[in-house]
């Protein structure tokens, strides 16, 4: 049995840990975690901080070995499990990841946070019907789940299923209205069901600075932007955005902007 002074100085120095954490300070926090675990190898919590914010850092090797040495004393800890799937994930390990969650949710049932990581990577390996139950199940077990609502709301769009996508992601804005990445998917939904007015204009937030998904910024030009006005007497300039198939595909619209909005140049 510890001692309770043993305990308590235990708890303070977690409580350290995870206030150094919560302001950032992470490498004051890893010094604290190295001087814990030196002292006291075989510490759970100690491991198990030492692994996520190893991951969290992206050094891979080394929050897999912390989770594994965290495992040796809990090998059915469902948290422990789906972090060391989660680093196997990040690593490109997907059939380890894959063992990792199983291992998870039969230790611990209805564990949303893992079936919506497992249903990731189903839904990354184009494995549909599997991750749509997985993503069922996240939301099932929390049903305010949004970030597995988001998930289950790009998975139908891939699956063609666009009415019902549209319905998840609009759910998802309803609670994070300012969740600009479910924004850009929508407009891209809206946009293939032929609502042009509504997705063109949320398809604007593939622009946003807070959308993780961007891919692709806005150059900063010493002259504004067209927002669709009459262009008589100006000169609009065209900057490519995408892929190549798109620059074919839209450069037949340059023409129209010379005589439907009278642009004097278009370069």
């Amino acid at each position: 049995m510890r001692h309770k002074p043993r305990m308590a100085n235990d708890l303070r120095q977690q409580q350290a840990v995870t206030q150094l954490l919560q302001q950032g300070r992470q490498e004051e926090a890893w010094r604290k975690i190295r001087a814990h675990l030196t002292l006291a190898p075989y510490d759970g919590w100690f491991l198990h901080e030492a692994a996520r914010l190893a991951r969290r850092n992206g050094d891979l090797d080394t929050a897999q070995r912390y989770y594994q040495r965290a495992l040796k004393l809990a090998p059915t800890d469902a948290g422990l499990l789906n972090g060391l799937g989660l680093t196997h994930y990040d690593a490109g390990c997907w059939s380890e990841a894959e063992a990792c969650y199983q291992a998870a949710l039969q230790s611990h049932m209805g564990y949303a946070a893992c079936h919506n990581n497992y249903a990731i990577l189903l839904h990354k390996q184009q494995r549909y019907h599997l991750a749509l139950n997985q993503y069922r199940l996240a939301l099932q077990s929390q049903p305010d789940y949004t970030e597995a609502r988001y998930g289950i709301s790009t998975l139908l769009a891939h699956m063609g299923q666009l009415q019902e996508a549209e319905s998840q992601m609009q759910q998802v804005l309803q609670v994070r209205d300012a969740d600009q990445r479910c924004r850009n998917s929508l407009g891209m939904v809206q946009l293939q069901q032929g609502n042009f007015a509504a997705g063109w204009s949320n398809y604007q937030a593939r622009y946003a600075s807070d959308n993780p998904d961007r891919f692709f910024t806005l150059p900063k030009l010493p002259i504004r932007y067209w927002q669709g006005e009459d262009l008589r007497g100006k000169t609009l300039l065209v900057r490519t955005e995408q892929g190549v198939g798109d620059e074919i595909q839209f450069c037949r619209y340059l023409t129209r902007v010379k005589t439907e909005k009278h642009a004097v140049k278009v370069i």
